[in-house]
């Protein structure tokens, strides 16, 4: 749908410009009595209007280009229409390799939860907007400092797993994940004071941000 409304968008642009007689030249108007040349005017397509309406269609296709999408600095994370992304290949790896170490040995259904935690945080709008930053932030996903991250094998279930997120099949709202009983205690008495309880998969308790503060 995106792509056909680009073309029919270009195609008008076409038929605007190249539509209009004697684009970039002149008229010759003649005496209709005896055909007797007697003066040029500039075609009334000149290039100053020419230059308008590519102006004013490029703002239209640029705006076009940009809906559904976020900007990061210079890049773009593009999103579908059911607001999930669409990572790169090297995004995705950077998302294969923070789900496997996350839950390694876990379910598909424990590492979607994983995948889904990365990219809720990408699309809220309290964290970083792309994939890279979100997973390398300090301190936010423990493979990340203790090395796991760089050793784990990916496997096909992980692979899966991630896609089903991106795709949003059975997806959560939880933008906060942790093992209690593998997590130090402050920060399990931060998220017990701060955050919303949504579930508990087996593997992590996921928490979302509550309607009655902002996460700082």
């Amino acid at each position: 749908m995106q792509r056909r409304k680009n073309f029919i968008l270009i195609v008008l642009l076409f038929i605007i410009i190249c539509g209009t007689p004697n684009f970039g030249g002149c008229v010759v108007q003649y005496n209709t009595d005896d055909n007797e040349e007697i003066k040029e005017e500039p075609a009334p397509q000149t290039l100053e209007t020419i230059s308008i309406i590519l102006e004013e269609t490029s703002i239209t296709l640029g705006t076009i280009l940009d809906k559904g999408s976020k900007k990061i600095n210079d890049n773009i994370i593009r999103t579908t229409q059911d607001n999930r992304i669409q990572p790169t290949k090297e995004e995705l790896d950077i998302l294969f390799r923070i789900t496997e170490a996350e839950a390694t040995g876990g379910t598909i259904a424990q590492k979607r939860n994983v995948a889904c935690n990365v990219i809720n945080r990408i699309l809220a709008d309290n964290f970083r907007n792309d994939i890279e930053s979100v997973v390398f932030a300090s301190k936010q996903y423990s493979p990340i400092y203790d090395g796991r991250y760089w050793s784990v094998s990916i496997t096909e279930e992980t692979k899966e797993a991630v896609f089903q997120a991106i795709k949003g099949i059975k997806v959560h709202d939880g933008t906060f994940f942790l093992v209690r009983s593998h997590s130090d205690i402050e920060n399990v008495i931060w998220v017990d004071n701060h955050l919303e309880w949504v579930f508990n998969d087996g593997l992590h308790d996921y928490y979302k941000e509550s309607e009655e503060r902002e996460v700082k």
